[in-house]
């Protein structure tokens, strides 16, 4: 007799039993693999050090995670793949506080462009990441997962970009080529902003001095002139 997705069973000694039914088993064990994979990313986030632009090894998020590190591979092939997978979630948030904007029912440039720029500004990891997503994070990577990220972020952006042309006089397809340029001049600016150690030690001799900018304000302005145009 199956009730709910509990099947009742009859023991050796007469008495009954409960077991669980194969769809609940599923169901658990999918749950369990979710939050693993969630442990795991937690951990990967938690030991980014974005002063020694270097990514932490394996064997170190697994220690993080409290897993072996053999298991780290039945979730990611690669420690490329985690941090990939970490910039999504990352860009996940990132859309969250974009979309009130989007959405609003007279979306201005400039409270778009004042939640982005403040949102690379206040998470560095992500800007870490960001930065470095084509250069390392992609180059190790299985087609399958490139083709996860890439499409997650085609929809994402594409569904805001329509509601964004839907709501203004703005061509769709000019605005999808905006928030690509966004993405690269923060990347860019972030660089110039936070070299490597080594670099920023050059940049201290008379004969080499860094221009400083204000990353948060300089990206609002470029952004304001980039998006400007096309949503005035």
């Amino acid at each position: 007799m199956t009730i709910g997705h509990f099947i009742l069973i009859k023991l050796n000694n007469g008495h009954l039993g409960v077991r669980m039914s194969q769809a609940l088993l599923k169901a658990r064990d999918l749950d369990e693999k979710a939050e693993r994979r969630r442990t795991i990313l937690r951990a990967a986030n938690a030991l980014l050090d974005i002063r020694r632009q270097t990514l932490p090894p394996a064997s170190a998020i697994a220690a993080e995670a409290g897993l072996a590190k053999g298991t780290l591979y039945l979730y990611f092939q690669t420690k490329e793949e985690i941090y990939l997978a970490l910039l999504g979630e990352w860009f996940g948030l990132l859309l969250d506080v974009l979309r009130p904007a989007v959405e609003s029912d007279a979306p201005t440039v400039e409270n778009l462009v004042r939640r982005y720029t403040r949102f690379c500004a206040k998470n560095p990891r992500f800007m870490f990441l960001a930065s470095m997503s084509a250069s390392i994070l992609e180059q190790n990577i299985s087609e399958d997962m490139a083709h996860a990220f890439k499409k997650s972020l085609v929809d994402n952006v594409g569904a805001m970009t329509q509601t964004l042309a839907a709501k203004t006089s703005a061509d769709e397809t000019q605005l999808r080529k905006g928030f690509i340029h966004m993405f690269s001049l923060s990347t860019g600016l972030w660089q110039h902003c936070h070299p490597p150690q080594v670099v920023e030690r050059a940049y201290t001799r008379g004969d080499a001095q860094l221009i400083e900018m204000d990353f948060e304000q300089d990206l609002y302005t470029a952004l304001l002139g980039l998006f400007g145009s096309m949503l005035s």
